[in-house]
């Protein structure tokens, strides 16, 4: 992306982080992580950070992608730590909160920057109870290797997720965001026991969606369409009082802009994207979603083999992908099930032109 990384490249010294940043003007920084796959160190997200989760980064960050699509499962069988079906390779919601909470002591007298990084609703969904029988759709005798052998087949040989399937994969997703929602609750009762709360920026977001079956698609990072891009943003503002929802279209890349003018804090680097706290009405760049795809799901699949973008304009989206487009409204069909291309070519063409005209930007 365009000021990202993906799981073969590492962080160019060139991009400022948001931590360094902080950093410059004094913050403490601390990084709690669940993710030790992406968000190792190896990465150089870490940069700016004085404190990022101590354990070195797993030498497994690479090899969990090979099991996730069934290769060299005999190369990697029986080394210790080595992940397999049902095994959560990530630390839990428990330990991370217990994590943030232990650094709050460290905090002194000066400001605090927290990244929190929570991964119990991702893939193999195994929340603890009672969040694993809070969804209905459970289902216990679900094998999870049997399960794991089909996620495989529906994401690299088109294969269909049954009802039940989807039912119980949906239940457990669901569960893992209630236990996520459970413990980061933890964390901010600490803030306001504290008296921390109150004058804190909170900014609560995921960075992708998840797929249960849509259009032959599970998992993520497979498309552009909504049930992957389209992710909570809340905020808090320092003493705010009153709550309020935005239906304005904004991108993640708007996050690190915010939080450097609500801290009132200049920045000599470029960080892309606009603060959230003004008129967005007036946005000068459209919103524009990307997906590129993972090298060993093209090798196994052609459907993964093309860039796709979204360009937003209001309530429509326009897709490009597989070198053809598709419209929709998404005010009146939020699933993305009717291309409304062919009924409205004059918004169609418009919303090309756009796009064109942002990537040659």
């Amino acid at each position: 992306g365009e000021s990202g990384t993906g799981p073969s490249g590492r962080l160019a010294d060139a991009f400022v982080t948001l931590a360094e940043r902080l950093e410059d003007h004094g913050y403490r920084t601390f990084g709690v992580v669940a993710n030790h796959g992406y968000l190792s160190s190896f990465f150089r997200l870490n940069q700016g950070f004085q404190y990022w989760d101590p354990r070195p980064a797993t030498e497994w960050s690479s090899a969990k992608y090979y099991l996730r699509f069934g290769l060299s499962r005999r190369i990697l069988a029986g080394h210790p730590g080595a992940p397999h079906e049902g095994h959560r390779a990530f630390r839990s919601a428990d330990e991370i909160t217990r994590e943030g909470l232990a650094l709050l002591d460290h905090i002194g007298d000066r400001e605090a920057f927290f990244f929190i990084n929570y991964m119990d609703a991702h893939y193999p969904y195994l929340p603890p109870q009672p969040f694993a029988d809070l969804v209905p759709g459970r289902d216990p005798a679900m094998d999870p290797a049997v399960l794991e052998r089909k996620r495989r087949d529906v994401m690299l040989r088109g294969a269909q997720l049954t009802e039940a399937e989807r039912a119980h994969l949906i239940s457990q997703y669901d569960g893992g965001i209630a236990y996520v929602d459970s413990r980061f609750g933890q964390f901010l009762d600490e803030l306001k026991r504290r008296g921390l709360y109150d004058d804190a920026l909170i900014i609560v977001t995921s960075d992708h969606g998840e797929a249960f079956g849509e259009r032959g698609f599970i998992d993520h990072g497979v498309s552009v369409y909504e049930d992957q891009v389209n992710v909570p943003l809340l905020i808090k503002y320092p003493a705010q009082e009153e709550a309020a929802v935005v239906s304005a279209t904004v991108s993640s890349v708007d996050v690190v802009p915010t939080v450097l003018d609500v801290l009132e804090i200049e920045s000599k680097a470029a960080f892309p994207g606009l603060s959230l706290r003004g008129d967005l009405s007036g946005r000068p760049d459209p919103v524009v979603a990307e997906h590129y795809p993972f090298e060993v799901l093209v090798k196994n699949d052609p459907r993964h083999g093309d860039v796709e973008r979204a360009l937003y304009d209001g309530g429509h989206k326009l897709i490009r992908r597989d070198g053809r487009e598709e419209l929709y409204d998404l005010n009146a069909d939020g699933a993305e099930r009717t291309d409304r291309g062919a009924l409205d070519p004059e918004r169609a063409a418009g919303m090309s032109g756009a796009l064109n005209d942002w990537l040659g930007r």
